[in-house]
């Protein structure tokens, strides 16, 4: 099976009890907070897609309503689709493009807000900006990753 739990397309066996498959892992995981999707997917229309997962059902019309686990969920699966992969596409690559905050930053981020509160005892976060996805270098005066944990 892929990431997604379903069994991969283009699966063949190779010996007894030995399977391979290409499985295409660039596809990332967003919360919902502070991400907006509409342009990604239009501008790349056909070539990325938000991911459904639909509730499993134990048979054909056992179940009344199936919806999608993910967008029950609060998060968003953005993949490439085959005709992304044909082209180069990345998912990845295109976040910080689109401003996209991927689910791990975004936990990161909740976390350190939450931490910096109880230590300081204040409402705001906004003394303590959040440098985002994947920035190699902090300023030591004003990011308190790198600083030790003093109030500014």
């Amino acid at each position: 099976t892929g990431p997604d739990g379903m069994v991969v397309a283009g699966l063949k066996q190779e010996l007894p009890n030995m399977f391979t498959a290409e499985i295409d892992l660039d596809r990332t995981y967003f919360h919902v907070n502070f991400n907006n999707f509409t342009k990604i997917l239009a501008d790349y229309e056909g070539l990325i897609a938000q991911e459904v997962i639909p509730e499993y059902c134990s048979g054909a019309g056992n179940c009344s309503l199936q919806t999608d686990l993910l967008g029950e969920s609060g998060f968003v699966s953005l993949v490439r689709t085959d005709a992304g992969y044909a082209k180069g596409v990345s998912v990845r690559a295109l976040k910080d493009k689109y401003g996209l905050t991927d689910l791990s930053t975004y936990q990161h981020m909740a976390r350190r807000a939450l931490n910096m509160q109880r230590l300081f005892i204040e409402a705001s976060t906004a003394a303590w900006p959040y440098m985002g996805n994947g920035t190699a270098s902090f300023d030591q005066d004003k990011d308190l990753r790198v600083a030790s944990y003093t109030h500014p």
